[in-house]
């Protein structure tokens, strides 16, 4: 979208703050399920106008925003139940369900643990 025109609703707000950043705005769905306002920011109108598209593609696409630090067990417990169990088999689910309780959670967890 030019730069100046009035963008459409659910597009985002891109305007240039007083230290001279651009910042883009939208509501997008965070993790919790709850829609939250992300901001982005940049130098250029252009490269925030960017960000905030990207973000805004995401979310159209399931993707939600990130708006708190979740450790790696609770985002892959996140995504098996909100992401892969709606659009794979239950078979496949079940393989991830056991990868991600056997191998990923608990190496992930001992990772955390040493650093």
């Amino acid at each position: 979208m030019a730069r100046g025109k009035k963008q459409p609703n659910g597009a985002g707000s891109v305007y240039q703050r007083k230290d001279g950043r651009w910042e883009g705005a939208a509501y997008v769905e965070s993790l919790d399920g709850t829609r939250t306002r992300l901001r982005v920011y940049g130098k250029t109108w252009e490269e925030a106008n960017a960000k905030i598209s990207e973000a805004l593609a995401n979310a159209r696409k399931g993707i939600p925003a990130e708006t708190t630090k979740l450790s790696v067990g609770s985002y892959l417990t996140y995504w098996l139940e909100q992401v892969a169990r709606p659009k794979v088999r239950p078979s496949t689910f079940r393989s991830y369900e056991t990868y991600v309780r056997l191998y990923l959670i608990p190496v992930s967890a001992r990772k955390a643990s040493r650093g």
